[in-house]
């Protein structure tokens, strides 16, 4: 029973597949708080230059149907020209909403650039499906989450507001300007002081999504141990074939010793076999090296095509461990091969 039950927290292989398929954990409050707090704070920095410009857009406006005669060709003129002048004036509003929606779902989910959730998924029309969903966990949490917002919205507008009202009734010498600029420091105080309840409310949903999320992804403790024998298995395929790679190279390895001049010793735990051929490389090669068991091969296999086997420690452990197969020995070697390859040239005698 206890392994049918989702009671174990989902791998990490397990969150990527979720959200290669957009399953993600994203609260929408947050971005919404965000989005409206930038919006308000881009028009208290820039509100002059729109005030502005929306009375000056205004006034030429209006003055040219007065002086033009009034028909619908003028009409449409004021009206393109009036949405060509909009469009620049709340164009940094849109950018920052642009920006700050972008950076507020990357800090939220990272980078994910999926289409799955644009595929039709006809399970959610299921009419019983609709009806768990409305007494669930998550339905129960929007209904508070809801309730909340009205609270932290309504109360402490209506203190603020109260507290404004002898203010307002005071303002009858303002002028149009003055009512403006007043009504909007209101407005702003008040939407800056229940956007940080708001924002407090939108870090319990996040933090309640993520849980969810989560607890959505649980899997059983067979799912767990599929999942790692799985991965066991991938471990297991990769390690066979570069075990089969490791062979092909020794048996390639192999059929280069016969073509090697000198077979260089530790003499028994390395083996290092050296070609050297002017007319192919301005140095000499190191054609096939080994240790232990394939050091023992490469001596035997050395002694069948008789190639002289020389020890010298200190060289067949730095070959062994700087040069590469196929690779020319560095030049701080050069006079330590010279020496034996002279030697065995002497032997064979070529000098």
């Amino acid at each position: 029973m206890a392994e049918s039950q989702k009671t174990e927290q989902p791998t990490s292989k397990k969150l990527s597949e979720a959200k290669k398929k957009g399953n993600i954990s994203k609260s929408m409050d947050v971005g919404q708080v965000v989005s409206i707090f930038t919006a308000f704070f881009i028009i208290n920095v820039i509100g002059f230059f729109i005030y502005r410009n929306l009375i000056s857009n205004m006034q030429s406006g209006f003055a040219g149907i007065l002086v033009n005669d009034f028909n619908e060709k003028t009409v449409n003129t004021l009206f393109v020209n009036n949405m060509k002048d909009i469009v620049i004036i709340i164009s940094p509003i849109m950018v920052g909403l642009l920006f700050v929606g972008i950076l507020t779902s990357y800090l939220q989910t990272g980078f994910n650039l999926t289409l799955e959730p644009l595929k039709p998924n006809f399970t959610k029309l299921n009419p019983i499906s609709g009806v768990k969903n409305l007494f669930s966990l998550k339905s129960l949490m929007k209904l508070v989450m809801g309730i909340a917002k009205v609270a932290a919205t309504g109360i402490p507008a209506y203190f603020i507001i109260k507290k404004e009202i002898a203010t307002v009734q005071d303002m009858s010498g303002l002028g149009f300007a003055g009512v403006f600029v007043y009504a909007w420091q209101a407005i702003f105080s008040i939407t800056i002081k229940i956007l940080a309840i708001l924002f407090a409310i939108a870090i319990i949903d996040l933090i309640f999504q993520k849980w969810q999320w989560k607890r959505k992804l649980k899997m059983t403790k067979q799912e767990v141990k599929d999942e790692k024998k799985q991965a066991d298995g991938d471990e297991e395929a990769k390690r066979r074939i570069k075990n089969m790679q490791i062979t092909m190279i020794r048996k390639m390895m192999m059929q280069d010793v016969p073509t090697a001049d000198v077979i260089v010793t530790n003499p028994t735990h390395y083996a290092v076999a050296i070609k050297y051929d002017s007319s192919q490389a301005e140095a000499p090669l190191v054609v096939a090296k080994g240790r232990n068991i394939i050091a023992e091969r490469i001596k035997e296999v050395a002694k069948e095509h008789d190639i002289p086997v020389m020890e010298d420690r200190f060289l067949a452990q730095t070959l062994y461990k700087t040069v590469e197969l196929g690779q020319e020995i560095p030049a701080q070697l050069y006079q330590a091969v010279a020496k034996i390859l002279s030697y065995v040239y002497k032997l064979r005698s070529k000098v």
